[in-house]
Order: structure tokens, then C-alpha cells, then sequence
């Protein structure tokens, strides 16, 4: 995908300190936007593969880097100081990229991730670490609810006896590959409306991503509520990097790394 830029009208008058921030999430949004009122000289990146994104108030940039070379030369061309990986908690190869460039361009980097999700009382999770283990898992003529999006319903598409409701915010081109596929184009909404989306579509077993965040975990109390299995999709593991898990430890974080070096 071609990278494009947009830029806004807002002015930086502090000293400099220019940060890359990997978005694409909420958090990432809500970051970008506090630091820009902050002054921090910021431009946030986005992947680009949902249409019409909502767009931070930051210079923004939509596209790949083309690897840990392209993302090197773009850090050492635009000269960043620091780089804020927000990214969803499940974009794997962008971190370890961000991980790479930053460490060979002595860069410092920052991990904004929000906190895994863990079982409570009267949860029914069985933990896998890959989608296509979680499809070995379904049992025949089970009614699936794929909370996973678009990009990772693929690896189910074999199950031709199984029936899958997947909910995304855009229709999938790999759903003609299934069987049995009803593609629900909407956001998840609160636990009552979860509960009555479970129980129009009779599912019987969700699968889904470790994620963590408020909005998404509405389907897993509404699966309590019902005691509904669920195959939770584990986080792979990551080199270990500085971390924070909120959007205001990390507001915190850049503000103490800016006046530190003003000193």
C-alpha cells in the first residue's frame, strides 16, 4: 500500500523532540492526541488496513516501511529521538521491527500495551497460542462465534464442518473459502447486547484473541453469563522491552524522557 501524510496545523514551540508513535489502536489515538496538545514534535503511523481510519491530531502517516530497513531509514531520514510502539497487542511483526531499528539505531523505545485479559470465576477458557490450533480444538457441527477480525479468520476455513458467525468492521474476502460462514459487520457494543447476539446466533463456543481492553472483554462476561467455552488465542512472546500498560503512564513516561534531556 502506498504510504500517504497528512499534517496538521498545529505548531510545535518546544524544544525538540520528535517522536514516532506505531498506532492503530485506541490507546494509540488517545496518546497521540494528549502528547500533540503537549507540543511534542509526533508523527503517528498507521498500517492502513482499515479504510477510513480515524485520524489522531499529529501529523499522520498510513502505510508500511517496507521491513527494519525501510523503518531504519525512515527513523534516521525524519532524525526521530523516540519511538512509541502502540500497536495492537497482536501485530507481532511491527513490534519485533520497531524492536530491531530502535535497537540498532540506538533509539529508545517505548511499549504501549494494554493488560491481557485473565479468567475469572465461572469462565471456561482453554488457552492455545495459534489460530490454527484453536481450529483443531472445534468440535463437528458447533456454531462458532470468530471474535478474531478479518486478517485471522483464514486458518478456520478448512473446518467445513463447522458453522462460523464472524464479527468485523469489513466484510472478509476469505470468507468465500468456508463452508459455512455468516459475517457480522459491527463493533462489539455492551454485555446485554452481547448476550443477546450469542443467543440469536446459538453459539456455542467463541474463539478469540488475547487482546485486553474494556469494549472487546463485553463478550467474555456475556459468555460467563451463559458458561460458553471459550479458545483464548495467547500473546507470543516479545524480547523484553520498557512497558506500560495505560495511555497516562505513558503521557508520564515521555513527559519525564522530555525534561530530562532539557536539563
Amino acid at each position: 500500500m502506498a504510504v500517504s501524510e497528512r499534517v496538521n496545523n498545529q505548531q510545535s514551540n518546544s524544544p525538540k523532540f520528535r517522536v514516532l508513535l506505531l498506532g492503530g489502536t485506541a490507546e494509540a489515538f488517545a496518546l497521540a492526541n494528549k502528547l500533540a496538545a503537549l507540543s511534542f514534535d509526533i508523527i503517528s503511523s498507521l498500517a492502513g488496513r482499515t479504510q477510513n481510519p480515524k485520524l489522531p491530531n499529529t501529523q499522520t502517516r498510513i502505510g508500511g516501511f517496507g521491513g527494519v530497513i525501510g523503518l531504519k531509514n525512515y527513523l534516521t531520514e525524519q532524525k526521530f529521538d523516540y519511538v512509541i510502539d502502540a500497536t495492537h497487542p497482536f501485530a507481532k511483526k511491527i513490534t519485533e521491527n520497531a524492536i530491531n531499528a530502535t535497537k540498532e539505531l540506538a533509539i529508545p523505545l517505548l511499549r504501549l500495551e494494554r493488560k491481557a485479559w485473565q479468567p475469572q470465576a465461572g469462565d471456561h477458557w482453554t488457552f492455545v497460542n495459534s489460530e490454527a490450533e484453536a481450529a483443531s480444538l472445534l468440535k463437528p457441527k458447533s456454531n462458532c462465534f470468530l471474535a478474531l477480525g478479518k486478517q485471522h479468520i483464514s486458518p478456520f476455513a478448512n473446518r467445513n464442518d463447522v458453522n462460523f458467525i464472524a464479527r468485523m468492521l469489513e466484510p472478509a474476502d476469505s470468507a468465500k473459502k468456508f463452508n459455512s460462514i455468516v459475517q457480522v459487520i459491527a463493533k462489539p457494543t455492551n454485555s446485554h447486547d452481547e448476550l443477546r447476539f450469542l443467543q440469536k446466533y446459538q453459539i456455542d463456543t467463541i474463539v478469540c484473541r488475547n487482546s485486553g481492553g474494556k469494549q472487546s472483554y463485553q463478550k467474555l462476561i456475556a459468555a460467563r453469563y451463559l458458561a460458553l467455552p471459550v479458545i483464548m488465542i495467547q500473546r507470543a512472546a516479545l524480547p523484553e522491552i520498557v512497558t506500560v500498560e495505560t495511555v497516562e503512564e505513558a503521557k508520564r513516561y515521555l513527559l519525564d524522557t522530555r525534561n530530562r534531556l532539557k536539563t
